[in-house]
């Protein structure tokens, strides 16, 4: 059960970014969420996340995610952890692939919602105008 939640959540996660629905995005995020790995080496939390999806979707920056090789890494009654690889596609033909790790938490509210994400690998694995040049 805990992998189909995990590919439901996925895929809500992904269709907020196709619609650029920005609240409903957020809704899947929670507010004490961190995120690591980043080539700054900053950390990002609820605000950072929040501010970079407002302008990758105001300006229609980001237009799609996926989402594959999904790997179960823990589970526990309210989090379950498990590693990914995103491709996110952007508006000017780039692709980027992200190997990540995931922790859900299921919150009080019973919603589960990302709580930390470590990225362990980033990079541009097309970029379409280049390649169709």
């Amino acid at each position: 059960m805990s992998e189909v939640m995990i590919r439901q959540w996925l895929a809500e996660f992904a269709d907020s970014v196709a619609r650029r629905d920005l609240k409903r995005h957020m809704a899947l995020i929670s507010k004490k969420v961190y995120v690591y790995g980043l080539p700054s080496k900053k950390t990002v939390d609820y605000a950072g996340w929040q501010e970079r999806r407002h302008n990758e979707f105001s300006r229609g920056l980001l237009t799609a995610l996926s989402h594959e090789g999904v790997k179960i890494k823990t589970i526990g009654l309210r989090r379950i952890g498990f590693s990914t690889v995103e491709t996110m596609t952007t508006a000017d033909g780039k692709q980027v692939q992200v190997s990540k790790d995931v922790m859900l938490e299921k919150e009080d509210d019973g919603q589960w919602r990302i709580v930390e994400e470590k990225i362990n690998k980033w990079d541009l694995i097309r970029n379409f105008k280049q390649d169709d040049g």
